[in-house]
C-alpha cells in the first residue's frame, strides 16, 4: 500500500505514449510499485506488484490491466488531482488507459 507517493523512488519509466504512462518506483523497504495512468483523466494509481508478475508483462503473457489485477494488496492509491484516495482493490472499478495491451503492442 502506497500512503506517500512523494517518497516514492523513480527506478525506470516502462511506457509513456500515447496516454499510456507505466512506471517503476521502489519505495523505502525496496518494495516493487508501479503507477499508471486511469482512462479517467487525471487519474493514477499506484500498485504494489512483484518481479514474476513484471517479467509476465514484460514476456507479454499478461496484459497492463491484468498486471494491475494480479496484485495481491488489498489497498491501492489513486491520486486524482493532487489528492490521494485508498481504495480496496477488489470493489474498486478501475480501468487503467491501454489496459487490454500487451507490453510488446506499446
Amino acid at each position: 500500500m502506497v500512503l506517500d507517493t512523494s517518497s516514492l523512488i523513480l527506478r525506470e519509466q516502462i511506457i509513456d505514449n500515447a496516454g499510456v504512462e507505466l512506471s517503476l518506483y521502489k519505495n523505502e523497504f525496496g518494495a516493487v510499485i508501479l503507477s499508471a495512468v486511469l482512462v479517467k483523466q487525471g487519474g493514477k494509481v499506484f500498485f504494489e506488484t512483484d518481479t514474476i508478475c513484471l517479467q509476465m508483462f514484460y514476456a507479454d503473457k499478461i496484459s497492463l490491466q491484468e498486471l494491475f489485477e494480479a496484485t495481491t494488496q488489498n489497498l491501492v492509491t489513486v491520486l486524482e488531482d493532487e489528492v490521494c484516495k485508498l481504495y480496496m482493490h477488489k470493489d474498486a472499478d478501475i480501468v487503467l488507459s491501454g489496459g487490454q495491451k500487451l507490453y510488446s503492442q506499446f
